[in-house]
């Protein structure tokens, strides 16, 4: 590299004393009109020499500015890739879902399960006549659990559990039968449930805890969230479904704390067999 620069420092002062000795040489020995014209061909030459020289230092270092950007290209493109490697592989994401007409946050949900590979995990809290709730049977609703009984019959062969679910009730509930006021889509995938129970235990499990927790969430294949909205009706001073709350978890730190609340709810709960249905009449005094 010393050896480079040194080439490049003194070959123009070499060219330049060169130039003037020999036109001292030329002015001793030959005619002043000869060597004013040898003189401008000397400089002229040198000139070329000396632009040709530039050149090829000119594209040597625009060659090594190339070959630079490339790498710093390069390396910014594989920065890149590994943070969204990164984030896709630590972030949770989330899509907040609210219902209009539509129950569009029953569609999205039916879909992520209807998709579901290995494994459905739910917690839900229940309480009496829940199903008398305006807008309690809409075609969304009746899809979404329909969706689920026709998984449940999918994989009830599993080897190892595909669904398992944790309904949690008043105390007094907690040993005696849930009453419900009429049929509805979500009794008939209970019963579903209970009846896959009792011939693959080893793939369906349904139980009932007492509430400890005032909290509903589905997860689909460890990987899927999801968590309803509810709001509060003053014509039937009872809760409504609002919309959902839907989350990717790739890293799945949000689904292992969701599990574990399940597992505590499953540590104070018990089975749930077809006794622990029942139908009764209901008179309301509410115009729902």
């Amino acid at each position: 590299m010393t050896s480079r620069r040194l080439y490049r420092i003194l070959l123009p002062a070499v060219t330049f004393l060169g130039g003037v000795f020999i036109q001292l040489l030329l002015e001793r020995w030959v005619s002043l009109g000869i060597v004013t014209t040898l003189s401008l061909v000397m400089v002229l030459i040198s000139l070329a020499i000396l632009f040709t020289a530039s050149l090829h230092i000119l594209e040597s270092i625009e060659s090594k500015f190339s070959i630079v950007d490339k790498n710093l290209n390069s390396k910014f493109d594989l920065v890149n890739e590994k943070l969204m490697d990164l984030f896709s592989r630590t972030g949770l994401t989330v899509n907040c879902i609210e219902d209009g007409e539509d129950k569009i946050s029953y569609i999205r949900a039916a879909e992520l399960i209807n998709n579901a590979k290995s494994s459905l995990t739910a917690v839900t809290t229940w309480s009496p006549f829940q199903e008398l709730r305006p807008n309690a049977a809409t075609k969304e609703y009746v899809n979404y659990y329909d969706t689920i009984e026709r998984k449940i019959t999918e994989f009830q062969k599993n080897k190892g559990v595909f669904h398992r679910r944790i309904i949690q009730v008043p105390e007094k509930y907690v040993d005696a039968p849930l009453e419900f006021a009429k049929e509805t889509p979500f009794i008939n995938c209970l019963k579903h449930t209970i009846m896959i129970q009792a011939l693959y235990p080893r793939s369906c499990q349904i139980r009932k805890s007492p509430t400890l927790l005032n909290i509903h969430f589905t997860i689909v294949d460890r990987r899927y969230i999801i968590m309803p909205i509810f709001n509060f009706n003053e014509k039937t001073k009872g809760i409504v479904r609002h919309g959902a709350l839907i989350y990717g978890d790739i890293q799945k730190d949000f689904v292992n704390y969701l599990e574990s609340i399940y597992n505590i709810l499953d540590s104070y709960s018990r089975p749930i067999t077809p006794d622990s249905l029942t139908l009764i009449n209901y008179i309301s005094n509410n115009t729902i």
